[in-house]
């Protein structure tokens, strides 16, 4: 098993990292909307749902799988 300073730092870097592709596909689905990239619009609101979902609520389901246990 990984030493816990290991673990804590990958568990960390995964939590930034999916926010960060979140905030990426809302940026996308955004572009997407406005008109300044040539996809669907369907493919914009996909996108920009899937982004927040992934930036707002993924990271706060992965912190609380990961939370220690009390006592």
């Amino acid at each position: 098993m990984a030493d816990p300073d290991t673990r804590a730092r990958n568990r960390f870097l995964a939590l930034v990292m999916t926010r960060l592709g979140g905030a990426m596909l809302a940026i996308f689905g955004l572009l997407a909307l406005n008109g300044k990239l040539a996809v669907p619009a369907a493919l914009g609101w996909i996108a920009l749902v899937a982004g927040v979902l992934a930036f707002l609520v993924v990271p706060l389901m992965m912190a609380r799988r990961w939370r220690t246990p009390r006592g």
